[in-house]
């Protein structure tokens, strides 16, 4: 209930112009986003990489409903993909896309986003560049898999991220641990019900590193999302069990929330990686992260009050 209150209050259009012309909260949004268009977030890659931390970079854009706007979001992609690496970012860069941006509810459907994928990856590739498929409601689990199956037989080097409150998400680990497989695994917020997810954070804490586990005891090569200390320590720990070395997995999180910690785990040696969302619709993807999990708010409040680095109060 809270979470639908959230997301319904912060689009309502007046809640957007408070946001995005407040000075003090504009500053504190910025440090969550990497600006409106692609060179805007070179220059966040750019200072991240100063300070030891890989990055991943999302597009914001509109909803895509045809596919002249998949298509678009193709050019875009190769737009950042050609700033990235003229920056000299694409040893530490990568590019997170969803199968929606590509036109998987558009005409042409599955086989019009897949196409449009092997694209976005052919595109990164040449420039050195990682592709990681995101990840959304349950319904696109499947779908998204499938088109991950097919491209990697090309490039195998597309990644996938995978939510581990999904009951299924374990045997989907097990599947995707082989040589070469690049998996981010994250908690998962998507709100499914308790008959295909977990549902308490007790349950999805477990599910979690159930999942982490087996991919640290796999062939590939994982990818841990999460801002939850006990996560990361559990990484940790798994990694060194499973003798593998800093250069063999990576962690993962977002612009603006915890960034001292990120810092301080990769001057330890551990590869970071930070998730910078960028584009004209970034505002709906900083109210997404609130809704999702309400105490985020308490980061905003906490932004707002103080002038040192957001660095989260609870597990993200």
């Amino acid at each position: 209930m809270l979470r639908r209150v959230v997301s319904k209050v912060g689009r309502a259009p007046v809640a957007r112009r408070v946001v995005t012309s407040t000075p003090g909260l504009r500053e504190t949004t910025r440090r969550f986003v990497g600006g409106e268009d692609a060179p805007s977030a070179v220059i966040t890659a750019e200072a991240l990489h100063e300070q030891g931390l890989r990055s991943t970079l999302h597009l914001r854009a509109g909803d895509v409903h045809t596919a002249a706007e998949a298509d678009e979001h193709v050019r875009a992609y190769a737009e950042l993909a050609t700033r990235l690496s003229s920056a000299g970012c694409g040893p530490a860069s990568e590019m997170s896309v969803k199968m929606a941006q590509l036109g998987l509810y558009a005409p042409g459907g599955w086989h019009g986003a897949v196409a449009r994928l092997r694209e976005v990856v052919a595109q990164a590739a040449e420039r050195g560049l990682f592709v990681t498929m995101d990840m959304e409601g349950d319904h696109e689990v499947d779908q998204t898999l499938s088109a991950v199956h097919a491209v990697r037989e090309e490039h195998p080097s597309l990644g996938v991220a995978l939510q581990a409150y999904l009951r299924r998400t374990e045997d989907d680990c097990r599947m995707l641990a082989h040589a070469g497989s690049r998996v981010r695994l994250v908690k998962g917020a998507y709100g499914a019900g308790s008959d295909i997810a977990f549902t308490t954070p007790e349950d999805v804490d477990a599910a979690f590193l159930r999942c982490l586990a087996v991919l640290m005891d796999g062939q590939g090569y994982p990818m841990v999302a999460s801002h939850d200390m006990r996560m990361i320590d559990a990484a940790r720990r798994l990694a060194r069990e499973s003798g593998r070395r800093s250069p063999e997995w990576e962690l993962q999180m977002l612009l603006g929330v915890r960034s001292h910690d990120q810092r301080a785990l990769a001057a330890e040696g551990l590869r970071v990686r930070v998730y910078v969302p960028y584009g004209p619709e970034w505002y709906g993807w900083f109210v997404n992260r609130i809704a999702e999990k309400p105490a985020n708010l308490r980061l905003l409040a906490h932004a707002l009050l103080s002038r040192d680095e957001i660095r989260a109060t609870e597990p993200v």
